[in-house]
């Protein structure tokens, strides 16, 4: 494969905030095509993660994990499939789909174009994306029922976590933690929590 293709596949694989900075720095360093891709790869694994951590507010992910944990957990409940739950490791196997929803959004979050404008319709289209693969990787150890249910719950909470609270495309977030936004975040961080522990609670008890 050419050098000019390798750069153009490299270029479809690293996010948009980076991809012209990091492109013309291996272009000045790399002259054959097995430098070049020796280089790129673990340069791409670098700039997801950098991307991951100042895209990412981790309080509003906590938060999103939780909503979308209690989602799946209150579908299985109100379906009535206590077996699953208690006998099966139900509370243990709706960890799949949430985490993998959770990496969905982290990589959602590297990829997200700061050039464009952000709407609802980019919000319900990246959770959907996220909780589709979710709903094919994970349909072996979570019932259909539970995650088809799950999802489109999850889909309408994440969407609207989403809207409100977007990822930081505009660099490191310098908002003070006793800002308005800072305390609002908290404040709903710790609502999901509660709520969530009380649904734990519940399903201790019976």
């Amino acid at each position: 494969m050419p050098l000019e293709r390798v750069e153009k596949l490299f270029r479809l694989l690293l996010p948009p905030a980076a991809r012209e900075h990091v492109l013309g720095d291996l272009r000045e360093k790399c002259k054959s095509r097995q430098e070049y891709v020796a280089t790129a790869l673990p340069v791409l694994g670098c700039v997801v993660f950098s991307r991951i951590r100042r895209t990412t507010d981790f309080q509003v992910f906590f938060m999103e994990g939780l909503t979308v944990y209690l989602a799946f957990s209150t579908a299985a409940w109100w379906l009535g499939q206590k077996v699953f739950l208690y006998n099966h490791a139900g509370f243990v196997r709706l960890a799949m789909p949430t985490a993998l929803i959770a990496l969905g959004v982290l990589l959602s979050n590297a990829y997200a174009d700061p050039a464009k404008q952000r709407g609802w319709a980019q919000s319900v289209f990246e959770c959907a994306g996220c909780i589709s693969v979710a709903f094919l990787s994970a349909s072996f150890a979570v019932p259909f029922e539970i995650l088809l249910y799950g999802s489109c719950i999850s889909l309408v909470l994440l969407s609207t976590l989403r809207m409100l609270f977007p990822p930081i495309l505009s660099g490191p977030s310098s908002i003070a933690l006793s800002s308005p936004q800072t305390q609002i975040k908290w404040k709903s961080a710790i609502l999901v929590a509660a709520v969530f522990a009380i649904v734990v609670f519940l399903a201790i008890r019976r």
